[in-house]
C-alpha cells in the first residue's frame, strides 16, 4: 500500500524528473497546475473520493467518501483497470490506483477519520 508520495512511486515515472518510477502501475504522475482555475497548489485539505470498482478494500468506506490530500502532483493510469477511485480538483484524476496486490492511495487515509480507518481496515482483511 503506497500512500500519497508511495503512490506516486509505484507508477512509471513523473513529469518532476527523468528517472523512472517503480513501473509496478502503468501510470504516470504530473504537476498540478493553478492554471486559469485558480486552484491552490499543493491541493491541501478534505476532497470527494468516487469509488470506481467493487473492491474488498474500498466495501465498507462509507459514501460520499472524504479524504484528506496533501499533494502537488496528479497520476494519470494507462487503463482504467488499474483506477480504484478518482477525485477531481481541476480535472478528475486517479486518488487510487490497483494492479493486483499493489494498491496506491494519493490520500492520506491515517488523516482521514472514520473514511481512512475502514479503508485500513478492509487493506487488512484483503487476501489477494
Amino acid at each position: 500500500l503506497g500512500i500519497c508520495l508511495g503512490m506516486q512511486m509505484l507508477t512509471s515515472g513523473s513529469s518532476e524528473g527523468r528517472l523512472p518510477g517503480l513501473g509496478l502501475i502503468d501510470a504516470y504522475c504530473e504537476r498540478i497546475e493553478a492554471g486559469e482555475q485558480g486552484l491552490r497548489v499543493p491541493h491541501m485539505g478534505w476532497n470527494q473520493v468516487s469509488i470506481e470498482q467493487d473492491h474488498p478494500i474500498t466495501r465498507e468506506v462509507p459514501r460520499p467518501a472524504k479524504f484528506y490530500f496533501a499533494h502537488s502532483f496528479r497520476v494519470t493510469c494507462r487503463f482504467n483497470d488499474n483506477v480504484l477511485a478518482r477525485t477531481n480538483y481541476g480535472g478528475e484524476f486517479a486518488s487510487m490506483i490497483i494492479r493486483e496486490n499493489v494498491v496506491g492511495a494519493q490520500f492520506h487515509p491515517e488523516k482521514s477519520h472514520m473514511f481512512g480507518m475502514r479503508l485500513f481496515e478492509g487493506f487488512a482483511r484483503w487476501r489477494p
